[in-house]
């Protein structure tokens, strides 16, 4: 007599996947499942699974505290696993972003040079405070390259409370002779800023 032996799927589907209780060094993960036993996966956004770039844990509780970088983002995924088969199909990836203590973003440069240019063209910034805390006392600053040549820089001594946004004169300067052809790069400087890739932007005229 022939036997066939097939492999019993695994049909325990994650349902209800979420997180909660964000801070600066974890999070907690929780989901729906009749299983007794899950897989997780988590890696950098974006990431591939095969990739070699992920973290796998397995764990026996459907609710579980994840270690979380300050400032760090990462993509998770969830199975449920069932004895020798292969595990159900991976639920997410839902992306969690953990807070900074301190990051301020330079949101953007307001330059209003007009064709016949000004002897007092203003330069304008956008900063926004995405950490926890207040900050104050820090620089913005931008440097004129091109048609001209000028650095400008502006003490912020007011207190920016977190999610709050300012807008600040950093400057101005002649674009009378030159106006045509000026780039701008502007920087905020905040000593234990934990996220600098959000800290300058470019203005090309």
């Amino acid at each position: 007599d022939e036997m066939n032996v097939y492999e019993i799927p695994c049909d325990f589907p994650i349902m209800d996947l979420a997180y909660s209780n964000v801070t600066t060094s974890s999070y907690d993960l929780h989901w729906t499942s009749n299983a007794s036993s899950w897989e997780i996966v988590s890696g950098p956004v974006g990431f591939g699974q095969a990739t070699g770039l992920s973290t796998i844990l397995s764990v026996t509780n459907d609710s579980v505290s994840m270690p979380l970088g300050v400032c760090d983002s990462v993509d998770v995924y969830v199975r449920a696993l069932c004895g020798g088969a292969a595990g159900s199909p991976w639920a997410g990836p839902i992306t969690i972003g953990a807070p900074c203590e301190h990051d301020l973003r330079l949101k953007d440069l307001l330059v209003a040079i007009n064709t016949c240019g000004d002897s007092s063209t203003v330069v304008e910034a956008v900063v926004e405070n995405r950490g926890l805390y207040d900050e104050s006392n820090f620089s913005v600053n931008t440097d004129l390259s091109g048609g001209l040549n000028s650095a400008m820089s502006f003490n912020y001594m007011d207190t920016l409370l977190p999610g709050e946004t300012d807008t600040v004169m950093v400057g101005d300067f002649n674009s009378i002779a030159g106006a045509t052809n000026v780039d701008i790069v502007g920087d905020t400087t905040l000593s234990n800023d934990q996220c600098t890739a959000n800290d300058s932007l470019t203005y090309t005229d």
